[in-house]
């Protein structure tokens, strides 16, 4: 409970830093307050990751998938047009 209050009182103390320290933007090239607000982002952005704890996935068993076994072999067709025997590629699976 401690810890939540915490956070909440972090994050609303970086909003109230954010909206008083940002001014309207100007065409200029000071990009110091692009830094800032890198550097302000990067320290929330990091204490919200922080607060976060990892949960390792469940252990799922996965039945492994049995593939036939197939092979090419020569047989001997009898070609019905021609009117005798030829050698052809089948596909044997077993």
């Amino acid at each position: 409970m401690k810890s939540g209050i915490r956070n909440i009182a972090a994050a609303a103390a970086a909003a109230a830093l954010i909206s008083v320290a940002t001014q309207p933007a100007h065409a200029t090239h000071e990009i110091g307050h692009a830094i800032l607000g890198g550097v302000i982002g990067g320290i929330i952005g990091g204490a919200i990751v922080k607060n976060q704890q990892y949960q390792q996935p469940r252990r799922v068993y996965v039945q492994p998938v049995y593939q036939p076994v197939c092979h090419w072999e020569r047989v001997q067709v009898y070609d019905e047009y021609n009117g005798y025997y030829v050698w052809r590629k089948q596909k044997v699976c077993e």
